[in-house]
Parts: structure tokens; C-alpha cells; sequence
């Protein structure tokens, strides 16, 4: 169960604000766990109530953040333990490179149109990086 004071809802993803001189999360939080990307099923980092633990090591395996203990979330904000504080964003489904209509990630769509022989080409979502299928 999330804590309701995060702010955040279940079932819902939410990315965090990136900003200079702070650490930067690229992936998503969904149902209190945070992952790197939709097709990542691992998790990285977790709510303890409002805490939010972090699991990233830095090169010489030690945790980014002593004790893992990131920061605190309140009202989709991330305040880290150095006192930055990052937003949070609700995140459109087409912006985790899912395919529209389907609830699937692009890679495993793509894959089951292939197995089907159908060969429909689509674009994920317009962003850098993003390519056709």
C-alpha cells in the first residue's frame, strides 16, 4: 500500500523531475516501487512509507546514498537527503514507449505482431531516440 501522503495512486507512473547538480532518476515509479524502464521488470528503489530507498551502487559498490534512504516523498515530492527537492509527474502511457491501445511495451507488441506475420510498421512516440518498429 502507498502512503498517502506521497501523493501518489495506485496503478499510476510517475517520473521524476531532472534537474543540474542533482541526481538524476530516469525511470518511474509505479505502485511504490521505482524502475529503470517498462521493459526492466526489476525494481530499484522502493517506498518504506514516505522514505524512498534507492538500490544504485556507485563504482566501487558502495550505495549512492548512505543507508540506500534517498529521500522523503510528500505531495509528489521528492525531497533528497541533501535537501534538493525534485517534482514528481504523472507519465502518459505513449511516453514509456507503450504501444497504443494494447497496455504492452513496444518490444514485446512488436514481437507479437511479428510472430503473427502481420507487418504493420508504427512509430513509438515521436521522443529522441524512439524509432520505427
Amino acid at each position: 500500500m502507498i502512503d498517502p501522503t506521497t501523493g501518489m495512486k495506485a496503478g499510476e507512473r510517475y517520473a521524476v523531475e531532472n534537474v543540474e547538480r542533482a541526481h538524476q532518476f530516469p525511470g518511474f515509479f509505479l505502485d511504490g516501487k521505482y524502475f529503470l524502464g517498462p521493459e526492466l521488470l526489476t525494481a530499484v528503489g522502493w517506498l518504506e512509507g514516505k522514505r524512498f530507498m534507492y538500490d544504485n551502487l556507485d563504482a566501487t559498490g558502495e550505495p549512492i546514498f548512505p543507508g540506500r534512504a534517498a529521500g522523503d516523498i510528500e505531495d509528489l515530492t521528492l525531497t533528497l537527503v541533501d535537501g534538493t527537492a525534485l517534482t514528481q509527474a504523472p507519465l502518459k502511457r505513449h511516453l514509456l514507449n507503450f504501444a497504443p491501445d494494447t497496455g504492452l511495451p513496444f518490444h514485446v507488441y512488436r514481437k507479437r505482431r511479428f510472430n503473427d506475420e502481420c507487418a504493420i510498421e508504427r512509430q513509438a512516440c515521436g521522443l529522441p531516440g524512439h524509432r520505427w518498429l
